[in-house]
């Protein structure tokens, strides 16, 4: 039941209503601290620089290096985040897109659509911590 509630509640934002992609968690930090452990290997994950220092210190202490890219004013930087999946292959970036720790940056819907498409030509996952996103 709470599954449904929170798919339903996303549904305009992510995972099409489906309470099946639903994970429920103790909290943001033990849902961050599944991720990685989930589905990444040592250097697979990238984030922008600087980073929560949360997510810094989790993947630390799972032997995941977060690897940072670069940003400007309206956050990742598409050109860098490019690079970064050229160069590094990740398999993961871990984004904050509204109201970034600590650089408070939104990205723009623009923005957001070209690391979504760099992220998908790279077959590369986005870990989204989006607890500030304008409600749908």
């Amino acid at each position: 039941m709470a599954r449904a509630a929170v798919a339903d509640w996303l549904n305009g934002v992510a995972g099409g209503g489906d309470a099946g992609r639903v994970v429920l968690t103790d909290g943001a930090q033990h849902g961050l601290a599944c991720v990685p452990r989930a589905l990444t290997q040592p250097d697979d994950v990238v984030s922008p620089i600087p980073s929560l220092s949360g997510i810094s210190a989790l993947c630390r202490s799972q032997g995941v290096d977060l690897r940072g890219v670069s940003i400007d004013r309206e956050g990742m930087r598409p050109d860098a985040f490019e690079a970064a999946c050229s160069t590094l292959r990740p398999r993961a970036v871990f984004l904050v897109p509204s109201l970034h720790n600590p650089t408070t940056v939104t990205l723009s819907e623009e923005r957001r659509r070209a690391l979504a498409a760099i992220a998908r030509r790279h077959n590369v996952l986005i870990i989204e911590d989006d607890v500030y996103r304008p409600a749908a």
